[in-house]
């Protein structure tokens, strides 16, 4: 038991002693100067725009002139708005964004303008990802209706999520998808043998548009539910006469003050309305927000103008059977879309029906028969 005790007591003074020898490098641990120590990070994110159908080309160098990064953190509260307006935006655009370490979501906007955009829900230091939304500027007509000021230019999209470490940089990939449809209307009439009607008075008050909840975009997902209804006006292409037709295009005023884009009457001199009307993304259908419509009216003796034709854009498009995902949707920015309806007789004597007799969308035929209004 003696032996047992010393041992016991050897154990004791042993550890001890261990202890006294470490405590001045622990108590240097504890006093020592982190003055030094990085407290940022880095997030370097590499830009590009693959996201089309002209192939597997970055057309980031031609389609963006401006980003703006929003930074948000693990909260989703905004932390601050980076903007890079001088680039050079070439192929492997990146941009570094020096951050506390964290997790940060960062919704970047290509192309954005203040004379076209409105963000509204975005306050620094208040947690608002889930609120926070881009819109187009608009106006009320004397209808009531919320009109779109200018036609919106090409606008771009995406997010990236990533984790900031101090003393660290982080990196990410990213691809742009395009928030901006180019729309060509033209509507023509053909007579009951099937020709292209050549007579002017059917054009002459005739008026399109394309309105739906479509003039904002979020900027947690860029998806729906959207809520804003608004009218998408055209800029017209002003027919001229067949001995004009080697003149160069010019670009005028109309009546309302749009800018149109004069070109000669195609072969044949039809009848034609043909006009260019740029909206925001479009969703597949059927979405019950997926809400964008073509609107055809006629100007009536007292100047109000009829709806005499109504009919779901992307429904249409979908019809076509070649943009049934979101993906194929994204990926086409420019749809042409071939209104042909059916006039009475050769002689006109009783005007339009407004029954379609034909439509066709980037080539893609449907037919119907049925009356719209």
């Amino acid at each position: 038991k003696i032996k047992k005790d010393m041992r016991l007591k050897k154990c004791n003074q042993a550890f001890w002693l261990l202890a006294a020898l470490m405590l001045p490098g622990l108590q240097g641990c504890v006093k020592d100067d982190l003055s030094g120590c990085p407290v940022t990070g880095t997030l370097d994110l590499t830009l590009s725009y693959t996201y089309h159908n002209k192939g597997e080309a970055d057309l980031l160098p031609e389609e963006i002139k401006k980003v703006d990064f929003f930074v948000f953190d693990e909260a989703g509260t905004f932390v601050s708005r980076v903007t890079d307006a001088t680039g050079p935006f070439v192929k492997g655009y990146h941009k570094s964004l020096e951050l506390p370490g964290g997790n940060y979501k960062v919704v970047v906007w290509g192309n954005l303008e203040n004379e076209q955009h409105r963000l509204s829900g975005l306050e620094t230091g208040q947690v608002c990802l889930d609120k926070a939304w881009l819109g187009l500027h608009t106006y009320t007509g004397k209808d009531g209706n919320e009109y779109v000021q200018t036609q919106p230019t090409d606008l771009f999209y995406t997010l990236a999520a990533g984790r900031v470490r101090n003393g660290e940089v982080s990196r990410d990939t990213l691809t742009f998808t395009k928030n901006t449809k180019h729309i060509t209307l033209n509507i023509r009439w053909r007579d009951q043998y099937g020709f292209y009607c050549i007579d002017p008075s059917h054009a002459k008050e005739t008026h399109c548009y394309i309105t739906g909840q479509n003039g904002d975009a979020y900027f947690k997902d860029n998806g729906l539910p959207r809520s804003r209804w608004v009218v998408f006006r055209p800029d017209y292409v002003v027919q001229r006469s067949a001995g004009d037709a080697g003149a160069s295009p010019v670009r005028t005023p109309n009546v309302q003050g749009r800018v149109v884009v004069d070109r000669p009457l195609p072969p044949g001199g039809e009848a034609l309305v043909s006009a260019r009307i740029n909206v925001m993304r479009l969703m597949t259908y059927p979405n019950i927000e997926s809400n964008d419509r073509i609107i055809v009216t006629k100007t009536l003796g007292n100047g109000v103008e009829q709806v005499v034709y109504e009919r779901s854009l992307v429904e249409l498009i979908n019809k076509t059977a070649q943009y049934g995902t979101q993906e194929s949707l994204d990926r086409e920015d420019t749809y042409v879309v071939d209104l042909d309806f059916r006039c009475n007789d050769p002689w006109h004597d009783t005007g339009d029906t407004w029954f379609t007799c034909g439509i066709t969308i980037n080539g893609w035929t449907v037919v119907e028969m049925a009356p719209e209004v």
